[in-house]
């Protein structure tokens, strides 16, 4: 099992991420400060699906084009992003409140699974427009770490899920 207070304050790629979800369903008290493990995993995973299916709510192409491009590649070349992190994914599905740690974490798992798999044309992403499938990668990497600030094993700040 792993400490949370080992969880890495940096994933570089998708598999180290995985690695710790996969310590991670063996821990059993997590806290985090908004959102449940539950929620942050299923979010992480809909916006690595959305890579591939397409996400449902677009900024106009000027915006991906210009601005969007210019903050991924910030992102990207910094090796860190910070966000809104009870922002859920623009015009994405509704994410249950109540959901099991353990089914939000395999969701993400999968999904990690299937981006690593896939072969197909990755699809625009909603604000930083076309990524190559590498540049998807490490951006799927830095948004889960960035979510998984929020996840601690001190519950004086945080609420126990």
């Amino acid at each position: 099992m792993i400490e949370l207070q080992q969880i890495p304050h940096q994933f570089a790629f998708l598999d180290d991420a995985l690695n710790i979800l996969e310590q991670l369903k063996e821990n059993e008290s997590v806290c985090t400060k908004n959102w449940s493990v539950y929620e942050i995993c299923l979010h992480c995973a809909q916006t690595i699906d959305y890579s591939m299916t397409g996400y449902k709510e677009m900024k106009p192409k000027l915006i991906r084009q210009t601005i969007g491009k210019k903050v991924v590649k910030k992102f990207l070349t910094d090796k860190k992003m910070s966000h809104n992190l009870q922002a859920p994914v623009a015009g994405g599905a509704p994410i249950a409140h109540d959901g099991l740690p353990i089914d939000g974490i395999q969701a993400l798992i999968d999904a990690i699974h299937r981006f690593q798999a896939w072969d197909g044309e990755l699809q625009e992403h909603g604000v930083f427009g076309a990524l190559s499938k590498e540049e998807y990668a490490t951006y799927f990497a830095l948004h889960i770490t960035d979510h998984f600030q929020e996840i601690k094993a001190d519950s004086t700040q945080f609420v126990k899920i």
